[in-house]
């Protein structure tokens, strides 16, 4: 009898162990989570594995659709996107729309790191002048920090802010109008040596005005730099404002210098969200190689990722020889994580994952083609990405591929007539 019962237990525990195992070990396939994408003029949440959509809101093909931190991971914060003066509440239906006061600059909307302000730029009541506005989501309150300012440059919140508006060192970048005078005289003379090499009119007097202001104080603080444009705004971690003339190729505010580090004769590709590393392409080629082809055909393309604060040290990402790159295959520039911990990028089709924590890199996919219809988004826990790309000579499929080194990718074929493509990884649905 007592051999029975032992023999039932164990058959009773195999059984119990095979269901917990079915419960809690998932395939790729399951659970993966919630995206949110735009498709055909609407904000939905999407289900990965069912493809079930829920409404958000609706969005005009051609108009910015800006995410909150807190649909990002990024904070403890409710998800919100915002297009142009409407702001969408994601999965909360007691109030599922806000419209911010003023007539809104759709082009200047920018999320705290808080996850619960939005800083925009408005043309001020009765008046030809552009103000600053910032405004809660939450509470519904806003309020006026700056009046004369450019609404071509969206305006950055120094990464403090994270600890809410009241920090002492929360500050908010914008560029002041034109024709605003600098407070500092005799700008000219403190051109930098290297100005006249990279760009002639930085000698020719076109100059702009650099605002900060502390939301908590209202204190102000400006820097005369010497560029007549400027496409991007962005803050250092320990504080510092940088602007750039063109994509991703910034300088710091205070002395104009380069925020990078880069060897001679490479192109920048991107840089992290706190301006730390760099990513930069750069040729190289090995003597093994030279010796094997005294006729030459040895150049590979490095990517190179390079510390700030490490200036002697660089890593090589990847690598691939010039004389066999592919034909039609998916290239595109560094995308970051949320938190800044990982990066991907795409080359000749390979999806290289980089993980900065662990200083690793990895190849998550090959042979990928198409275009990308949006930047790819990583997962809260920064494992997995999920991307869309269309298909050469296809105007309305969309292929969604969703990717983790650990599981069979997961790809889904959408069907959409006016576009389709992933906003975030929603983290409170995952």
């Amino acid at each position: 009898m007592k051999f029975q019962w032992n023999h039932l237990a164990f058959w009773v525990g195999a059984v119990l162990l095979v269901v917990l195992v079915t419960v809690f070990y998932q395939p790729a396939t399951a659970k993966t989570g919630s995206l949110l994408v735009w498709q055909d003029g609407e904000i939905y949440v999407l289900d990965i594995d069912s493809l079930r959509r829920e409404p958000v809101g609706p969005a005009a093909p051609a108009a910015l659709i800006l995410p909150s931190p807190g649909c990002l991971g990024q904070v403890k914060a409710p998800c919100w996107v915002a297009v142009g003066p409407k702001i969408y509440s994601v999965g909360d239906s007691a109030s599922p729309e806000i419209t911010v006061p003023g007539e809104v600059e759709e082009a200047t909307l920018s999320w705290s790191p808080d996850g619960l302000h939005l800083a925009y730029i408005d043309l001020a009541e009765n008046s030809r002048k552009f103000q600053l506005r910032i405004f809660n989501a939450a509470t519904g309150q806003g309020k006026i920090l700056a009046i004369k300012v450019d609404p071509a440059v969206t305006t950055a919140w120094s990464r403090v802010c994270a600890a809410g508006l009241m920090a002492p060192t929360c500050q908010l970048g914008y560029k002041a109008a034109q024709g605003e005078a600098l407070s500092q005289p005799s700008p000219r003379l403190l051109v930098p040596a290297w100005a006249g090499e990279l760009r002639p009119d930085y000698v020719s007097g076109s100059w702009s005005k650099l605002v900060t202001v502390t939301p908590l104080t209202g204190v102000r603080q400006s820097w005369p730099v010497p560029v007549d444009s400027i496409f991007e705004l962005r803050w250092t971690a320990d504080n510092a404002l940088l602007y750039s003339q063109f994509r991703n190729y910034f300088h710091r505010a205070q002395d104009y210098g380069p925020a990078y580090q880069m060897s001679p004769g490479s192109q920048l590709a991107n840089m992290s969200p706190n301006a730390r590393y760099t990513v930069y392409y750069e040729p190289f080629t090995q003597k093994e190689c030279q010796a094997e082809r005294p006729k030459g055909g040895c150049w590979y393309l490095g990517i190179w990722l390079a510390d700030n604060e490490r200036p002697k040290e660089r890593q090589l990402i990847f690598s691939r020889e010039l004389s066999k790159a592919g034909e039609g295959k998916l290239n595109a520039d560094p995308f970051w994580s949320p938190a800044g911990d990982a990066f991907g990028l795409f080359r000749e089709g390979n999806l290289v994952y980089y993980d900065l924590k662990q200083r690793e890199a990895a190849i998550w996919y090959q042979s990928l083609a198409g275009q990308l219809t949006s930047p790819p988004v990583f997962s809260p826990h920064e494992k997995a990405i999920a991307l869309v790309t269309q298909p050469a000579g296809s105007s309305t499929q969309y292929h969604l591929l969703v990717l983790n080194p650990q599981f069979k990718p997961l790809e889904h074929l959408i069907e959409a007539q006016q576009g389709f493509r992933v906003l975030a990884w929603l983290p409170h649905y995952s």
